[in-house]
C-alpha cells in the first residue's frame, strides 16, 4: 500500500496518472480525453432531447386519437345495445299473449 502510494506521488510529480486501462499518461492527456468524453455525452444528450421534443407532440396526437377513438366506440357499443333492448322489448311484446 505504501509502495502503491509513493508510485502515485511519483507519478504525479512526473505529470503522469494512470488511467483506465492501468497506462500512465499524461495529466493533461487525460484532461482531454475526459473533454472529449463529456462532449459527446453532451451531444447525445442533445440528440436524445431533441427527439423526444419530436415525440412527444406526436405521441400526444396518437393518445387523442386513440381517446377519440375509444370514445365513438363506447358510444356505437351503447347505440347496439339500446337497439338490442328495443329489440328485445318488441319481441316480447309480439309474443306476449
Amino acid at each position: 500500500e505504501v509502495q502503491k502510494l509513493r508510485d502515485d506521488l511519483e507519478s504525479l510529480t512526473r505529470g503522469t496518472v494512470a488511467n483506465e486501462k492501468g497506462q500512465h499518461v499524461s495529466i493533461e492527456h487525460e484532461i482531454q480525453e475526459c473533454r472529449s468524453k463529456s462532449a459527446q455525452l453532451d451531444a447525445g444528450i442533445r440528440t436524445a432531447s431533441n427527439r423526444r421534443d419530436r415525440l412527444c407532440p406526436r405521441i400526444d396526437q396518437l393518445l387523442k386519437e386513440h381517446a377519440e377513438v375509444a370514445n365513438k366506440d363506447s358510444s356505437e357499443i351503447e347505440k347496439v345495445q339500446n337497439s338490442t333492448q328495443e329489440v328485445s322489448r318488441i319481441s316480447s311484446s309480439i309474443s306476449a299473449p
